[in-house]
């Protein structure tokens, strides 16, 4: 079936699927296959937004967020802000009430984003992710998956590190906080199960 054939929501769902299926494909550079899933999510969103389906719109922008976050910043100076704008054009659809695990999601991406955002207020870039994942924090649930709550923790402890590094008069007060954080993180990090991620928690932690 060609292109102006099919129907606009059998076009989005291809488009859709092709851009995943760029995203996993390791055999292509980065940058082709990166730039090639955000174009098709732009599309698919594009069309999604005719047809009035505003959750699949918006779970393309978050993929392509997602995207933008992978390129090579080198490259890409850019691609943190695009990342902050279409992550914050989500949570417009993407709100607690409607979908917790969603929001969450979203907000754990936009503070790790704002966190890597060099342009603007330098500390308003390091404030804002502690109130994203503090929101996608209280979004999760005891009963979600331990390590998913494992990573906001120790992105969490991060974000008060950084906080502690620009702000002096206060920054045993960040780290102290950073430490909580990290130890929550650790529960979940176990050394055997997940030899990784603890040595990465414990690393941030010893900096802390």
């Amino acid at each position: 079936q060609s292109e102006d054939s099919a129907s606009p929501l059998l076009r989005a769902r291809i488009l859709s699927a092709l851009g995943n299926a760029y995203r996993s494909a390791t055999h292509l550079p980065a940058t082709t296959r990166l730039l090639s899933a955000i174009d098709c999510c732009r599309r698919a969103a594009a069309l999604y937004r005719k047809q009035f389906k505003e959750e699949d719109r918006t779970r393309e922008m978050f993929n392509e967020a997602n995207a933008w976050c992978d390129l090579p910043e080198d490259e890409f100076p850019g691609k943190w802000e695009r990342a902050v704008a279409l992550y914050e054009q989500a949570l417009a659809y993407r709100t607690r009430r409607r979908n917790p695990e969603r929001f969450a999601a979203t907000m754990h991406n936009l503070g790790t984003a704002y966190r890597e955002l060099k342009s603007g207020d330098r500390t308003r870039n390091i404030a804002k992710p502690v109130a994203c994942y503090h929101d996608a924090l209280r979004a999760r649930t005891p009963c979600d998956d331990p390590l998913k709550l494992a990573g906001l923790q120790n992105n969490l402890g991060n974000a008060f590190v950084s906080l502690a590094e620009i702000d002096g008069p206060r920054a045993a007060k960040h780290a102290l906080r950073a430490l909580r954080h990290f130890d929550r993180a650790l529960r979940a990090y176990t050394r055997s199960a997940h030899p990784c991620d603890y040595a990465v928690a414990q690393s941030n932690r010893r900096h802390a």
